[in-house]
């Protein structure tokens, strides 16, 4: 009988030590947007020349790259089918002359952790004139 409480009393502290799995898979995964840098400054008629790296310990399913307006209007967006544990985002966007008022912009980087479509996200301004 004290056997069996033993066995009971460990189960349930083991059980009770289990860590997030959501939170390990987020320290798992690093974001890192090397360009646009964070002093540069667009102009209409400009290339935003996008790079970043994505690297993960058990790698991701895809990633997707979006540009936002100041009011959250997406201006661009692109999804990448790619799965590995290094992978390198190497895109560009024309900022148009025939948008008006867009403000300052925002630089979404998400990459797709697994097929049930959780994703990390990373965020960089892009300042405008």
């Amino acid at each position: 009988m004290g056997r069996l409480f033993v066995l009971c009393l460990s189960l349930s502290i083991a059980s009770s030590c289990q860590k997030d799995k959501s939170h390990e898979i987020n320290n798992q995964i690093n974001i890192s947007i090397s360009s646009p840098t964070e002093k540069q400054i667009y102009a209409r008629g400009d290339t935003v020349f996008i790079k970043a790296d994505i690297t993960s310990v058990s790698g991701i399913h895809g990633y997707t790259t979006s540009i936002y307006s100041d009011t959250g209007e997406e201006l661009y967006k692109i999804e990448e089918h790619a799965h590995g544990k290094n992978v390198t985002v190497d895109k560009y966007w024309v900022y148009k002359t025939d948008l008006q008022n867009v403000g300052d912009l925002q630089l979404v980087i998400n990459a797709i952790i697994n097929h049930e479509g959780e994703t990390i996200e990373c965020r960089k301004n892009v300042y405008t004139k």
